[in-house]
């Protein structure tokens, strides 16, 4: 496996031609999902690539690296206006910072300095009632000599009459002291348009702000670039898997022709990378149907199969619960009925029984060939809805252990795999497994264009994965 690229300077990137003037029908919910500016985003994000859209944000991500990096989390907010604070430490929580308290004998002495002493300090830190600019600098350099502080974001207002030089003297002071310490203080400079060109002439080389907003989105750039060099980026792990067992039937199929394998033959690729799947088996009449359903153990759930059955479900192609060998062989005259209307005349009824899986949640894991970056795998909470939802995260592969979980940390619903209200943790230990597993099957498979595991059950912590269905759509061209 190859070791993924990420850059030890910065890069900014950016990139036109994002409309997409054109449409097709998905054959997959991998290749309704993952367009080609989303795969964009994946790959510049795994290489520590900034991705900027205008000249505003351009300038704010050079902004960012002029500052010393931000080398964590951990964000202080002192300000001069308690509106401001309130505006920042929302734009702090937005962009995930982390805002740590500051000492309790800290606050006793900064308190003590305050003239009505009504104000409530914490952090963010409102300094709207001290007028020692001397003061407000040494608050500035010993909460960046700090140690459980990585950065800092200083909202400094004045109107530009009064206390003028106190007030530039202290963007000098609040300068130097970010050099000397080595960790970034994001100026946010509220004053006159005369005075805040002032400033900046008198100090190009350090990036000031005008709005909160903009200063935390700085030190978010910082940190997030500087965190990616820290990444492990270890080579993806190679599975002892059975790819020229694989390999055959994905030949086989495209001798016929075909473009999309059968479930079964899908469900057997998988098996070949060692993926596992709900017991299944393949059944052509009613007799065997309840014979194999009851080897299975009841419930079971009868799917039927074929090119023409893109979403089962849609058409009323999947009979769940079923409890009772009478059950199961009525389910299949249902479905093979189903298989006639579409194609009249069929011999081949073959329809599929399955262990029905109830416990666990369902994830979709899929991976497709971009025609620009190659292998990508695409990850998120799975289930019909896929598609509605769109919560999904993106990577070029091959993917590691360490991406795979980075993939659950960006999925918005991924909290509901940690365990809510009652409900036991998933099995991501496993899940993060199929998620390589499924990465080096899109890497040694080129001619899977695409490939969706929906839904994949994730059962509670340590029971593992099952895959409950599967779809496999071959390249056009070899």
């Amino acid at each position: 496996m190859e070791k993924a690229f990420c850059s030890a300077k910065p890069i900014l990137v950016h990139k036109s031609n994002t409309s997409d003037a054109s449409s097709r029908i998905a054959r997959s919910h991998t290749g309704s999902l993952s367009t080609s500016e989303e795969v964009v985003n994946a790959a510049f994000r795994q290489c520590g690539i900034l991705r900027v859209t205008d000249m505003h944000s351009t300038i704010h991500a050079l902004k960012a690296h002029s500052l010393p990096p931000m080398r964590g989390n951990r964000l202080a907010i002192v300000s001069r206006s308690g509106g401001h604070a309130v505006v920042a430490a929302d734009a702090a929580a937005n962009y995930g910072f982390a805002l740590q308290p500051f000492p309790e004998e800290f606050l006793r002495m900064v308190a003590g300095r305050l003239r009505a002493g009504v104000i409530r300090l914490g952090n963010p830190m409102d300094l709207g009632d001290l007028f020692d600019l001397q003061f407000f600098q040494t608050i500035v350099n010993d909460t960046l000599a700090r140690s459980d502080i990585d950065g800092m974001l200083v909202v400094y207002n004045y109107n530009g009459v009064f206390f003028e030089e106190d007030s530039r003297s202290l963007v000098h002071a609040i300068k130097e002291a970010s050099q000397r310490i080595r960790k970034p203080t994001a100026l946010c400079l509220v004053t006159s348009d005369e005075e805040y060109r002032l400033n900046r002439r008198n100090h190009p080389n350090f990036p000031m702000f005008t709005e909160p907003e903009e200063a935390v989105h700085a030190l978010a750039v910082s940190r997030d670039f500087y965190c990616r060099q820290l990444a492990n980026f270890a080579e993806a792990k190679g599975f002892a898997v059975e790819k020229k067992k694989a390999m055959e039937i994905v030949t086989t199929a495209r001798a016929r022709g075909d473009r999309q394998l059968t479930t079964p033959e899908a469900f057997q690729v998988l098996s070949h990378y060692g993926i596992p799947l709900a017991p299944w088996t393949l059944v052509t009449s009613a007799e065997e149907t309840s014979d194999r359903a009851a080897s299975l153990g009841f419930p079971v759930v009868m799917k039927v199969i074929g090119e023409e059955f893109i979403h089962k479900s849609d058409v009323g192609g999947v009979i769940l619960s079923l409890n009772s060998e009478s059950e199961v062989r009525q389910a299949y005259h249902h479905l093979v009925s189903l298989i006639q209307k579409t194609k009249p005349g069929e011999t081949e009824n073959g329809v599929l029984v399955q262990k029905m899986v109830s416990d666990g949640y369902e994830v979709f894991v899929g991976g497709k060939q971009d025609p620009t970056f190659g292998p990508v795998v695409v990850v998120g909470l799975g289930g019909v809805y896929v598609e509605v939802f769109q919560d999904v995260a993106f990577r070029v592969a091959p993917v590691g252990e360490d991406e795979a979980w980075n993939m659950l940390g960006e999925i918005r619903g991924a909290r509901i795999l940690q365990g809510i209200r009652g409900q036991p943790p998933a099995d991501q230990n496993a899940l993060t497994q199929i998620i390589q597993r499924l990465s080096q099957l899109v890497c040694d498979l080129g001619q899977i264009e695409e490939v969706d595991i929906n839904p994949l059950k994730v059962l509670p912590q340590g029971r593992g994965c099952l895959g409950v269905d599967c779809r496999m759509v071959l390249s056009a061209y070899s």
